[in-house]
């Protein structure tokens, strides 16, 4: 006895490539008012553009910062103005830092225990 094997045909397993949704089912989709967002493409990456991250973030407009990387998962901020101290203070918005294990960096002002921002 022989076995046969059959390939299924192109309308059982699907024709090329499909689209990730670039957001998951129940997305609330509402407009930004305090930045303005220009995509880099239709499922991943975005362009800030309006927003100083040199200066501290009110909670409303981190809020709007958080909520867009969780829709375009990569943000892009040219010309932010932030400083390594500035820098390292928006990743605090986010949570806890982590120090890379393998660069050890201390800037003027911070001890051993304060991670840095490694450029």
């Amino acid at each position: 006895m022989t076995a046969t094997l059959t390939t299924p045909s192109r309308s059982t397993r699907g024709a090329g490539p499909r689209m990730a949704a670039r957001v998951p089912a129940g997305w609330v989709d509402e407009p930004y008012t305090r930045f303005r967002l220009a995509p880099c493409s239709p499922t991943i990456g975005a362009e800030v553009h309006g927003l100083a991250l040199g200066e501290p973030l009110d909670d409303a407009t981190f809020a709007d910062l958080h909520r867009a990387l969780l829709e375009w998962k990569v943000l892009f901020v040219r010309d932010a103005g932030l400083t390594s101290t500035a820098h390292h203070a928006l990743g605090l918005r986010w949570g806890p830092l982590e120090s890379h294990p393998f660069v050890k960096l201390v800037s003027d002002g911070q001890s051993d225990e304060q991670p840095a921002v490694v450029r």
